[in-house]
């Protein structure tokens, strides 16, 4: 957490480069509800997967509402 997308393919480039095998790479970002919405974070997370990432997973916060966060960052991940 808290690698820009820049910064994620790089470090993703120099992990390839050092090895001949394939790897996974995954981030994590957080979004934990608010009046702005889940757009910037679904956008993160799709900048994330552009710069490499083979995964991107998503703390939404405390468990009180999480579950409607998820589906709120769902919802806007399929729009």
């Amino acid at each position: 957490m808290g690698l820009a997308p820049a910064d994620f393919a790089r470090c993703v480039a120099r992990l390839r480069a050092l090895t001949d095998r394939r790897i996974r790479v995954g981030s994590r970002i957080a979004w934990r509800g608010g009046r702005a919405g889940p757009g910037a974070a679904v956008r993160e997370a799709h900048a994330l997967a552009e710069a490499g990432a083979d995964a991107v997973a998503v703390w939404f916060g405390e468990a009180d509402g999480a579950a409607e966060r998820m589906a709120e960052f769902a919802a806007a991940v399929r729009a």
